[in-house]
């Protein structure tokens, strides 16, 4: 038996699987592009001025509010002799006047009472309530506070040494006279409120020109 020429047998190709394409993976939510924006003009800052020297003295503040003045809140204890209408021809005149009635001629024993000034106002509050009880004064009502034009002083038995005198002249409105309160006190108290009093005065009046 005669073998023809034969060639091997050629194994069928196999079809080759594909694997499934994998799933994109989603991309992350972008923010939205915002517009350009148009480019801007420099400006320069304002220049900064250095800060002025503070005055080595201290200035009473003069805040006008409400057409009113701000002045230093001024509270003592001092001695009240009481007050007596005057007609003289000055103010001076009026405490030299109140002094001589009440102490060298009724030899009034004075009373001890609480003497502030505060905003736009004096207060005397006697606190034995001998004479009265509370007064209120505005400041723009005082014509004169002073010492007695003699710089006389006077004795009070629980003080040691003498005490100054002093006097407000208040202005009655509608009348011809005037109102003169007497009061006495320390020689530095007495400075104190007298230098406060007329400093006030100074604003007040300064600044309703």
């Amino acid at each position: 038996m005669v073998q023809g020429d034969s060639q091997p047998a050629v194994p069928a190709k196999v079809a080759e699987v594909q694997p499934p394409p994998r799933p994109r993976k989603q991309e992350a939510d972008k923010p939205p592009s915002l517009p350009k924006s148009r480019p801007t003009e420099h400006v320069a800052p304002p220049p900064i001025e250095p800060p002025k020297p503070e005055s080595p003295h201290p200035q009473k503040r003069t805040v006008v509010a409400d057409a009113s003045v701000e002045v230093d809140e001024v509270e003592c204890e001092v001695y009240y002799y009481g007050c007596m209408d005057t007609w003289a021809d000055s103010h001076v005149e009026c405490i030299f006047q109140t002094y001589l009635e009440l102490v060298e001629i009724r030899d009034v024993v004075p009373s001890k009472v609480a003497f502030k000034m505060a905003g736009q106002s004096i207060t005397i509050e006697d606190k034995a309530s001998k004479q009265f009880i509370r007064r209120h004064y505005p400041i723009r009502s005082i014509l004169h506070f002073d010492l007695d034009p003699d710089q006389r002083t006077c004795k009070v038995k629980k003080e040691k040494k003498p005490l100054s005198v002093f006097g407000m002249v208040i202005r009655k409105p509608g009348q011809d006279k005037n109102l003169c309160h007497l009061f006495a006190a320390q020689h530095v108290a007495t400075s104190g409120v007298i230098d406060a009093v007329q400093s006030a005065l100074q604003l007040i009046f300064s600044g309703s020109n």
